[in-house]
């Protein structure tokens, strides 16, 4: 196979130039080729299925890994939810934030870019699915290798598109002529659907990924079992549930929880050093080494790891000829957290009364040891040079952490540092923790906490070239799901079967490794509690939308009553800066405007709430 490092992160340029997915001035969901080349003309050998199948990796790979608010990982990782939105001053204020949903319309673009990545990932499985039949393959099993692959990509693209707008148009296979008459197939239909794909490709997929980026069964169990939870509420069926708990059970007992320290960073006898920095950290933990470089993937020992999006290294990226300006939009493929997700703490300005003559306004600017912390006022220890993109709603960055619950390794200095000191060496406060009450009022909403996940917090990790600046972590993988997170979905299928005891027995798995003193009882079970896990354990991992949404049925014209309060009590613009003040009246994301108006040939329905 070609290497993945490349694969994943690199368009293959004749796929896509000769065959294009969907777009807003074509037929919605037509194929229609731009040449003479045609698909039956544009796979000769199996090497270009592979190509094909690099991009719905591509595409699918567009839908994690925060860039930008507006980009469809953001959306379906949270911004606007309980957890996260795009930073007050950058949204103006929060009259642009995605919490503020009086601006939310039918012709929105966030969710227009989504649902067009979720369809061009669908049609590049479905392209590498025709075209594996129709070239020579040097066996079987390379065939059906690729195929599993394909329909994995496509299951996952359908049961996204089924929890966050329900029933929507279902293309099986490519399409090549002009088509403007697209109904919309249940949202039952489409979980149904998405299990059918999923199952294809655990029958065929081998165990455990046999490269690094590819999938293995547990990936495919892990959905299957979201897949199930989903069709069980929509539904009303129980049996569902227990299918589910099937489901994740298969794959936690191929991908077991790492428990103890390992890797790269973990082994006290490595006295090497990488930019000076002992390569051994002495204070880490487990969760810590999850998010070392070299430690995601299964291959390395990393027994949790289920689907890890593979990023570039330096030298890789230097060798494309692309510019760094492709790190920032959809062309590719990379986890920008450290430049989108941190605080800016550079800018926050001390409240009036805290500021001193000689000294910066902020205290983490100004007369920086630069020896201390290299890099200034954008060193590691600071987040690097974010520009504070995505902020934490108070639940996330306080509410979920406090009482009984702050004991947690996830909410220490190293994971989730919120013990930030003044490093400007003029202020009299100089070493000494800033809290928000030692900042103006009007940065109030920016001081949150880091993420060890997000940011390499010291010089290790860091290609040289960034000891200026900390931005761009090359070669930082990033992880489209883990077996933590298959712990958290069994938890709910017991809860729907009323099964308590086993979902407490269950987060309880999740906060032992964390080392937390405070453990669930089965009377303290509830679907808010298990959202409460996620968040600590899954921030900025999970498809945090596409939870929330699948709580609904669309039967009996829809609710969701779970995602509305939670969206009321939580959310950035409607509970911690009260700009949206309207009622949440939909329980599904608006079909775009765009394609119901290009659909010609047949009425697409809009959803309730947004017609």
């Amino acid at each position: 196979m070609p290497d993945m490092k490349k694969n994943l992160l690199i368009v293959t340029a004749v796929i896509t130039n000769l065959l294009c997915a969907c777009s807003s001035d074509e037929a919605f969901l037509a194929e229609k080729p731009k040449t003479r080349y045609t698909i039956e003309s544009a796979f000769v050998q199996s090497s270009q299925v592979d190509a094909t199948l690099a991009s719905a990796y591509r595409y699918t790979c567009l839908m994690f890994g925060w860039a930008y608010p507006n980009r469809p990982a953001a959306l379906l990782g949270g911004i606007g939810s309980d957890c996260y939105d795009a930073l007050n001053e950058i949204c103006g204020w929060g009259q642009n934030g995605q919490s503020h949903f009086e601006r939310w319309s039918t012709d929105d673009l966030t969710t227009e870019r989504t649902w067009d990545i979720l369809y061009q990932t669908i049609s590049f499985a479905n392209l590498t699915l025709r075209g594996a039949e129709m070239v020579k393959w040097n066996s079987n099993a390379e065939k059906e290798a690729a195929t599993a692959q394909a329909h994995l990509i496509k299951g996952f693209a359908y049961l996204r598109l089924g929890e966050c707008w329900g029933g929507v148009p279902l293309v099986t296979e490519i399409i090549d002529v002009v088509k403007d008459d697209y109904v919309r197939a249940s949202r039952e239909e489409i979980y149904n659907y998405a299990i059918e794909e999923l199952k294809l490709a655990e029958a065929q997929i081998s165990e455990y990924p046999v490269q690094d980026g590819r999938p293995g069964k547990g990936v495919c169990r892990h959905y299957l079992a979201e897949a199930y939870l989903a069709l069980g509420v929509e539904t009303g069926d129980d049996s569902c549930y227990a299918t589910a708990v099937n489901y994740a059970t298969k794959t936690i007992e191929a991908h077991p929880l790492m428990t103890s320290r390992f890797g790269v960073r973990a082994d006290p006898s490595n006295t090497g050093t990488n930019n000076g920095v002992p390569n051994y950290k002495p204070d880490g933990d487990v969760y810590y080494d999850l998010f070392q470089i070299g430690n995601y993937d299964y291959s390395t020992g990393n027994t949790e790891a289920l689907w890890v999006m593979q990023a570039m290294d330096y030298d890789t990226f230097q060798s494309t000829g692309l510019t760094e300006d492709h790190l920032y939009d959809n062309t590719l493929p990379y986890t920008c957290h450290a430049w989108s997700c941190g605080p800016v703490f550079r800018d926050i300005k001390w409240k009036e009364e805290l500021q001193e003559p000689n000294a910066n306004a902020s205290p983490w600017n100004g007369d920086v040891d630069q020896e201390k912390y290299p890099g200034g006022y954008v060193c590691a220890y600071l987040g690097g040079s974010s520009i504070g993109r995505v902020a934490e709603t108070f639940y996330l960055s306080d509410e979920i952490w406090a009482g009984a619950w702050e004991d947690d390794i996830r909410y220490n200095e190293l994971n989730s540092p919120h013990h930030i000191v003044c490093v400007d060496r003029a202020h009299s406060r100089y070493g000494t923790v800033v809290t928000r009450d030692d900042i103006d009022p009007m940065f109030y909403y920016n001081l949150y906490p880091m993420h060890s996940k997000l940011i390499m917090q010291d010089g290790w990790g860091w290609h040289p070239s960034q000891e200026a600046e900390h931005i761009r972590e090359y070669g930082r993988d990033w992880y489209m799901a883990r077996s933590a997170e298959t712990y958290l979905l069994r938890a709910e299928a017991y809860l729907k079967q009323g099964k308590k005891d086993l979902a407490a027995n269950d987060i309880n798995v999740i906060r032992t490794r964390a080392n937390c003193a405070k453990k669930v009882t089965a009377a303290e079970v509830d679907i808010d509690l298990i959202f409460d896990e996620r968040a600590r354990e899954l921030c900025y991992e999970e498809h945090r939308w596409p939870q929330l949404l699948r709580q609904g049925s669309s039967k009996n014209g829809g609710s969701n009553p779970v995602m509305q309060r939670r969206i009321k009590e939580h959310a950035m613009y409607v509970k911690d800066q009260p700009v949206s003040t309207g009622d949440i009246q939909w329980t599904l994301f608006p079909i775009p405007q765009v394609y119901i108006d290009m659909n010609t040939g047949a009425v697409l329905e809009q959803n309730p709430g947004w017609e």
